[in-house]
């Protein structure tokens, strides 16, 4: 599970947990940069341990952050209306809501950055402002990192 050079010069992750065979064990990406390939790695992991309630967990914080990611520049920029509030704030609170009804479903819940994350969808919805969703954007990725930490420790007990 350590990432490693490959054949092509690009960094993989070796992962040999329920796999067929060594090749299929493998997975490389181009991300250079450290934090995002490490990121990257973790899901594969994750991915990869077997377990798809994790997998879509991972799919779903996913989604959120990415939709917080996009919409914070975007809000930042001028291109969302004010008068988009309770669009966007109904949109993020259902992709929020979505890893939360996720993980219920799955026993998920207790786990580390859950209780955080409901304090996240509290938030959305009281949002007064378009610019407070958009002033949530790293505070959703980091609980996204406290999530998957612990999904991924979760997978592999």
């Amino acid at each position: 599970m350590v990432p490693n050079r490959g054949l092509t010069g690009g960094p993989e992750l070796d992962y040999h947990h329920g796999m067929a065979n060594e090749h299929d064990s493998l997975y490389r990406t181009t991300v250079q940069d450290p934090h995002w390939r490490n990121e990257e790695f973790q899901w594969a992991r994750i991915l990869a341990s077997g377990r798809p309630a994790a997998g879509m967990v991972l799919l779903y914080i996913q989604k959120a952050c990415t939709a917080f990611h996009e919409f914070e520049p975007a809000c930042r920029a001028g291109a969302v209306n004010a008068d988009s509030l309770d669009f966007f704030r109904r949109r993020l609170a259902q992709r929020v809501r979505q890893v939360l009804i996720t993980m219920e479903n799955n026993q998920l819940d207790a786990i580390k950055g859950v209780r955080e994350l409901r304090e996240i969808l509290s938030r959305v919805e009281s949002a007064e402002t378009v610019e407070d969703l958009a002033a949530l954007s790293e505070t959703v990725h980091s609980i996204n990192h406290i999530l998957l930490d612990a999904l991924e420790v979760r997978s592999f007990v």
